[in-house]
């Protein structure tokens, strides 16, 4: 697609970047505005263009999945409201954290038939 879709179909301004190895930019977004993964969790979820959703509906809708609620608990354990949104901006910071390459998938594109059986 030439643009990102967002919520109810609108197409958006640009395509949205990579989540492989974002940990690794010094700054997130095209234009740099986000500091670090946590910070840029929180702008698709409230652009209009995106997800337009707000704060308040996001942590009522994750707080009305009973297994959310336990997930941050366990996940916030010192935290008085460990079901937040600067906390849901964590949670996908520290996933998207994880997806750095090359990975075993890549090897085995490179034609290492055994890549996908290491651990």
């Amino acid at each position: 697609m030439e643009t990102s879709v967002g919520h109810g179909w609108p197409k958006g301004p640009r395509n949205a970047l990579t989540a492989l190895n974002a940990v690794l930019n010094e700054a997130q977004f095209w234009d740099g505005r986000a500091d670090d993964l946590a910070a840029q969790a929180k702008g698709p979820v409230q652009a209009g263009v995106e997800m337009a959703n707000t704060p308040n509906n996001v942590i009522a809708t994750l707080g009305s999945m009973p297994h959310y609620v336990t997930w941050f608990g366990a996940a916030f354990p010192d935290d008085a409201e460990p079901l937040s949104f600067d906390n849901m901006a964590k949670a996908i910071e520290v996933s998207e954290a994880t997806l750095i390459t090359p990975a075993p998938f890549d090897a085995w594109l490179n034609g290492d038939d055994a890549a996908m059986m290491r651990r």
